[in-house]
């Protein structure tokens, strides 16, 4: 739903220069191309996806893996950059210092054995991106964007929707850093757009309107207004359980 969202503000009258959503832009699909996972009806389907002729679709273009495929794959084909903001990241593994330490070794920087001995210390210590960023990052400074898989194991993704799943854009992703006392937090964007200079400057100079708060304001005031109500959110998790124990 927020991805939707955003693709509808790419094709609004008033165009932003920027888009920036609560949370991860591109999130893995392959969970929910678990068998018997209902599809969306053709009328939500529309809702959520209305920038093509849905007459000729077939049942399967309908369902949820096959839809947000299409959406994250017209907001990476956009010209206005599109920004997923995440407060609490629940990545535990060092994926984009796993990614530098991989390019610096393909330039020779570092030698391989250098690198997979950072790794082991990496993961010895269960130190993650955020740790190492808190303390490397200086405030109002971020990380070089890694080019990273939201989709994981290929080898655990359900043999129907391989096909879709592969052609999900890959994330771009970063940690910014606002102040010196708060935490980086992470951001995300697709690999057909670059974090360029200024957005970064906005995400930080945003992030400091409030006093120990270390994220932007814009996002926390939308959160606060947008609230969905306990009851529902309570039920739609039982009915997902549901889905899929059955």
């Amino acid at each position: 739903a927020e991805a939707s969202a955003a693709a509808k503000f790419i094709e609004d009258k008033f165009k932003p220069d920027l888009i920036m959503v609560h949370g991860p832009l591109v999130n893995p699909a392959a969970p929910y191309g678990t068998p018997g996972f209902p599809k969306f009806t053709e009328a939500l389907s529309q809702e959520l996806f209305p920038f093509s002729d849905q007459s000729e679709w077939e049942e399967k273009d309908r369902h949820f893996v096959s839809l947000y495929q299409k959406i994250c794959q017209f907001i990476d084909a956009s010209d206005i950059p599109c920004v997923g903001v995440i407060e609490r990241s629940a990545v535990k593994k060092p994926q984009v210092i796993t990614y530098h330490l991989k390019k610096m070794s393909e330039q020779k920087i570092i030698s391989k054995k250098t690198m997979r001995d950072y790794l082991e210390i990496l993961d010895e210590r269960y130190l993650s991106d955020r740790t190492i960023f808190s303390i490397l990052l200086k405030s109002g400074e971020w990380i070089e964007p890694a080019i990273i898989s939201a989709q994981g194991d290929e080898g655990k993704w359900p043999n129907e929707w391989k096909s879709v799943i592969r052609r999900f854009p890959d994330a771009l992703t970063s940690y910014v850093k606002s102040s010196e006392e708060g935490e980086p937090f992470r951001i995300q964007m697709t690999e057909g757009h670059n974090f360029d200079h200024w957005i970064g400057d906005l995400l930080v100079n945003t992030a400091r309107l409030l006093p120990s708060y270390n994220f932007p304001v814009g996002l926390d005031i939308v959160d606060k207004f947008a609230k969905v109500p306990a009851w529902m959110s309570k039920g739609i998790k039982g009915q997902h359980a549901k889905v899929l124990m059955l």
